[in-house]
């Protein structure tokens, strides 16, 4: 890791609001070391409960990616829970007019959204087996087809997967694939603030300010 790749990742930190110093010297070792120096040709995968900071984490790792190495495109994000059986193909990839019955118009998917920038997918336990394989083939070849279109296109977005479940567990159950998960060479783990007891006297501070600030001053 270099003294200016973790600089970068702590002025990342700021641009983005993230607050603690335990977890801002966790990033500015793992997203240096395991996202910068490989100028973002790996897959990110970020994992911690609910409410540890995943989105303002794959906010940091594109603020990152965007100084570091001058991408100048966009964050996209998904909560992959959300999006109804069948329609990730369609969503991720895009569709030409008349793929298919509603089809009445050209749709520009979330990787052509997210060219030369990050693609956030979030609850990625969530996806369906085939679509997991669709994902893993666009990881590997770094191309991808829009629903009803024969042109292949390429994508050099920074993909990050994040999650709320032990990936490795589910691993193990058969219920998400090995292969897809190896593929995430750049593995970060969020501790829970139980586990960053520095962080909770600055979260604390800093939500004692805001609501000083939205109050206003007392009045008496």
């Amino acid at each position: 890791m270099t003294r200016n790749s973790a600089a970068l990742v702590h002025e990342a930190c700021d641009e983005v609001g993230l607050v603690g110093s335990d977890l801002r010297g966790q990033l500015s070792r793992e997203i240096a070391t395991q996202v910068l120096l490989r100028n973002c040709r790996d897959v990110v995968l970020l994992s911690g409960a609910t409410g540890v900071g995943k989105e303002k984490v794959a906010k940091a790792v594109h603020a990152a990616a965007r100084l570091s190495l001058h991408r100048s495109g966009e964050l996209v994000q998904v909560n992959c829970a959300n999006l109804g059986r069948g329609l990730f193909e369609s969503e991720l990839f895009g569709y030409k007019r008349g793929a298919f019955t509603g089809a009445d118009r050209d749709h520009e998917g979330l990787m052509a959204q997210a060219q030369n920038g990050t693609l956030v997918l979030d609850e990625i336990q969530s996806l369906e087996p085939a679509d997991q394989a669709r994902l893993l083939r666009v990881l590997g070849e770094r191309e991808y087809r829009a629903v009803g279109d024969e042109r292949v296109r390429t994508t050099n977005a920074l993909l990050v997967l994040a999650t709320n479940r032990d990936l490795r567990e589910l691993v193990g159950q058969g219920l998400f694939r090995r292969d897809l998960y190896d593929r995430a060479l750049a593995k970060i783990d969020i501790p829970s603030l139980y586990e960053r007891r520095r962080d909770v006297g600055e979260l604390a501070q800093l939500f004692v300010m805001e609501a000083a600030s939205e109050l206003g001053p007392a009045e008496f």
